[in-house]
């Protein structure tokens, strides 16, 4: 069903810290090049921004964060706009299908999608709207662009595709020397886009220690592979930038304290929320850049125009 919903105000989430806390951060972002203010359409006309959510636009985050970007850098746009929220559902690629469908025969002005299966859905659907999207996909490897150079067709958006396996076995082995046997939790979108089980194996191998991929894609599953005998069998874990560990958060965490094992994280979030260590992308830049594309987008700007992209260690 897709909702329509004014702008409310929200409050910027608190982010923990702990001295006893490592983070290690990096970024990548790819984007439009030429920029074209959203005032360049030179009409007060309204637009409507259809944005792809995971559960109840009050409660999903990312939806308040967006909007807030908006507002901030992009008041003129965001006083002449009109939200379509979905409430999809990341189990059932079919009906978010259809409400996409349903969503783009409106024409909206763009099509705001943050995972790569919303954005490829999207992209099957539709040649003429729009859609900026975030998310953990390679965008080339995954079709969703033909080259970060040159995107080609009406995909632009925000890559965080997380090649950092071998970095963060590293830190976790040199941080527990102990540790010999690792777990890698994820789901099968991420065998899916990354091909990644034997990759992150031979990465593990080469560290001198043994990883066993263990899949799981949603929190009903998690017990099947972290509540049992050979889960205590491990001497750490290492979970994964995935979907699964966003949706699935806080009953990792249970498990990993019953457990008492240590582990590894991809996010800041994970660790201000308790876990002990992380390398993380540095994913502050991704509300005000996702702004930033929507508003040069909705002000006429050609999303299949160059593209540059860049990669900074902080």
């Amino acid at each position: 069903m897709v909702h329509l919903h004014p702008q409310p105000e929200f409050p910027q989430q608190p982010c923990g810290s702990s001295a006893r806390r490592r983070f290690f951060q990096w970024t990548s972002v790819f984007t439009l090049a030429p920029y074209l203010s959203a005032c360049s359409a030179g009409t007060d006309k309204t637009l409507t921004i259809v944005f792809v959510g995971y559960g109840p636009a009050a409660q999903f985050a990312p939806y308040a964060k967006f909007q807030q970007a908006l507002r901030e850098q992009q008041a003129e746009l965001a006083g002449r706009l009109r939200y379509d929220y979905l409430e999809a559902s990341a189990e059932d690629e079919a009906e978010m299908g259809r409400l996409i469908e349903q969503a783009l025969a409106r024409e909206p002005a763009v099509l705001v999608a943050l995972t790569g299966e919303a954005a490829a859905i999207a992209a099957r659907a539709t040649r003429r709207v729009p859609i900026v999207f975030t998310g953990y996909v390679d965008p080339v490897r995954s079709g969703l662009v033909r080259s970060l150079r040159e995107p080609g067709g009406n995909v632009t958006g925000i890559s965080l595709a997380d090649w950092m396996d071998a970095k963060r076995l590293e830190i976790l082995r040199d941080a527990f020397p102990a540790a010999r046997r690792v777990a890698v939790l994820t789901d099968r979108s991420w065998q899916h886009h990354y091909d990644g089980e034997a990759r992150i194996v031979a990465d593990a191998q080469a560290l001198g220690l043994q990883a066993t991929v263990l899949y799981a894609d949603s929190a009903e599953q998690l017990p099947d592979v972290m509540a049992t005998d050979a889960a205590r069998a491990y001497d750490a874990w290492y979970v994964l930038p995935t979907f699964l560990a966003y949706r699935a958060e806080a009953e990792i965490a249970a498990h990993l304290r019953r457990l008492q094992a240590p582990a590894i994280h991809a996010t800041v979030g994970e660790v201000a929320r308790g876990g002990a260590l992380g390398y993380a992308v540095d994913e502050s830049f991704v509300y005000p850049t996702l702004a930033q594309l929507v508003a040069r987008v909705a002000g006429g700007e050609d999303p299949a125009t160059r593209a540059t992209s860049w990669a900074s260690v902080g």
